[in-house]
């Protein structure tokens, strides 16, 4: 492990001097003149090989962190890519359209810098409404590790991005322009895309049930004629929200969804009957027919939750596997929908399909094994993929049977239902460290790091007067916190005025007024006082000095 302190020099000949050990070790010794990048930004440096300065420390001169912008206040790896020299990693997360979207959900962002110090760089949330297409910079919110807060910044184009949100074709299509490899989960895929895109590779074809696209209520008849029982599915639906399972008897045809807390069954007389049901009830959007397929177990749905996600050396890493049983009679395995149930898929397997324990065994390797070959088939379709939940059934002869690839946000919390509370934060370590790999660290350029030296400036500041809005992420407990807080405005010397809170996303907003020091031991408190483990995010907001004391 190799720790650098960099220095800056206040000077403006963009030199870049290391000691000769360090070239060696960063294999820049015959180096001369090259670029340094941080995220999308470049500029040109000068290598200098210096006798005198020490192994541990880098010279750089000012006017280049200037030019690239690189905050301070990271901890940064370093390593060298095609004689170029670049500092990160430098993540970007796009949160949506709004920026209002950015604050109130500061608790999604500060899942992913849980275990900042295996990741490292700077990680910037934003929204494409803080995207600025002429002097290609980005206004949004950087998370800070020192102080464990997120605080807004404007920054150049961060290296990769993480797509958390959805966003419209035309931003996909401007931003791909600048990351052709740099987003993962670019656009994303509906179920009939999916389906047509798995349905060409023989090795999968046939763990695929007989399914069709609705563009006529007609089609929908004409399969329900053809096989009896079928599911009708919104093509960009998911946690089994308005799927409906159809049946047809000998003289009549019922239809049954499943409500927020229970069942709902319906019965007509003939098809002409369940098109009008159909026309009133369907929404405005594409669906898909599919065969149903005898699941069910003791009256209950099972499937097998496969969680796919791509790690730092660019491979599919299976981050979770879980059997999902539903509610009894419920059409939908959706455990919070059906009300149902988790367990580990051995142990599903022995307890609910009374397998022995090597018969088991041999189910969940083939589950684990169709997982990944959709997850190599997905990658041969076309888009750049790097996370995917499979759902993967056993019917009543033991067949297995692809039910859904969710490519846009999978339910990561789900194995906190088994007492696996680390597990969420493992998987968005992985995220954040193949997102560190597409913007050019591979897994070896750990071992080298990058501080800034900048405790006597830093210092200087601390008597500044300022004013920020406070966005603090707490779900629950929001009137004992805000008594805290009045508790904590008698300790410090600051002016603290509540704003009204964002109840829908569990924010509290309080706007602050004081001398920065007394100002950052206050969110200091915050993050380790008795509502630390409540805490979810903090975010700064609209930040200004008002004076120098």
């Amino acid at each position: 492990m190799n720790n650098y302190t960099l220095k800056i020099k206040k000077e403006n000949s963009s030199l870049f001097v290391v000691s000769e050990e360090t070239a060696q070790k960063l294999k820049i010794e015959f180096l001369k003149d090259t670029l340094i990048k941080f995220g999308l930004g470049s500029a040109e440096i000068t290598i200098v090989i210096s006798k005198s300065l020490p192994d541990n420390e880098i010279y750089i001169s000012e006017n280049i962190i200037n030019k690239l912008n690189i905050p301070t206040i990271c901890t940064y790896n370093i390593t060298v890519n095609n004689n170029q020299i670049i500092v990160g990693p430098f993540i970007g997360i796009i949160m949506g359209e709004k920026k209002k979207q950015l604050y109130n959900n500061v608790r999604i962002l500060n899942n992913y810098v849980k275990k900042y110090k295996k990741i490292n760089g700077a990680i910037f949330g934003f929204t494409v409404d803080g995207i600025n297409k002429y002097d290609l910079q980005i206004t949004g919110l950087l998370y800070n590790p020192q102080k464990k807060f997120w605080e807004t910044k404007k920054l150049p184009f961060p290296g990769s991005i993480i797509k958390r949100r959805l966003i419209t074709q035309e931003w996909r299509e401007y931003l791909n322009y600048f990351y052709p490899d740099g987003i993962y989960n670019y656009k994303p895929l509906d179920k009939w895309q999916v389906y047509k895109r798995l349905i060409q590779f023989k090795e999968l074809s046939d763990f695929l049930p007989p399914t069709d696209l609705v563009n006529k209520f007609s089609d929908i008849t004409d399969f329900l004629l053809q096989h009896k029982n079928i599911y009708l599915k919104p093509s960009n639906g998911n946690r089994g929200i308005g799927i409906y399972n159809i049946i047809q008897y000998k003289d009549k045809v019922t239809v049954q969804s499943r409500g927020k807390d229970t069942n709902h069954i319906w019965e007509f007389d003939s098809h002409e009957e369940l098109v009008n049901f159909l026309e009133e009830n369907l929404k405005k959007e594409q669906y898909i027919i599919q065969k149903t397929l005898n699941l069910k177990v003791d009256n209950k749905s099972i499937d097998f939750r496969v969680g796919l996600d791509k790690d730092q050396t660019g491979n599919w890493k299976r981050n979770m596997f879980v059997a999902r049983i539903s509610g009894e009679n419920s059409i939908v395995s959706n455990v919070a929908r059906s009300e149902g149930t988790v367990k580990y898929p051995l142990e599903a397997l022995c307890d609910l399909y009374n397998f022995s324990p090597s018969v088991a065994k041999d189910f969940e390797q083939k589950l684990k094994d169709l997982g990944a070959k959709v997850g190599r088939a997905i990658d041969d379709t076309g888009l750049h993929f790097g996370k995917l939940a499979l759902d993967i059934a056993i019917d009543n002869e033991s067949k297995l049977w692809i039910i859904e690839v969710n490519n846009k946000s999978p339910n990561d919390t789900i194995m906190r239902l088994l007492g696996d509370k680390d597990k969420f934060y493992q998987i968005r370590l992985t995220n954040m460290l193949y997102a560190k790999k597409l913007s050019g660290f591979e897994i070896h350029t750990n071992e080298n790091f990058l501080n800034f030296n900048l405790k006597e400036e830093q210092d200087l500041n601390l008597n500044q007067k300022i004013e920020s809005k406070i966005y603090i992420s707490i779900p629950g407990k929001q009137k004992k916190f805000k008594d805290y807080i009045n508790e904590l405005d008698k300790v410090y010397d600051l002016s603290i005025k509540f704003i009204e809170p964002i109840k829908k996303r569990r924010i509290v907003i309080v706007k602050v007024e004081g001398v920065k020091e007394t100002f950052y031991k206050f969110i200091e408190e915050i993050n380790k006082g008795m509502y630390k483990n409540n805490i979810k995010g903090i975010a700064l907001k609209d930040m200004k000095v008002l004076s120098n004391e």
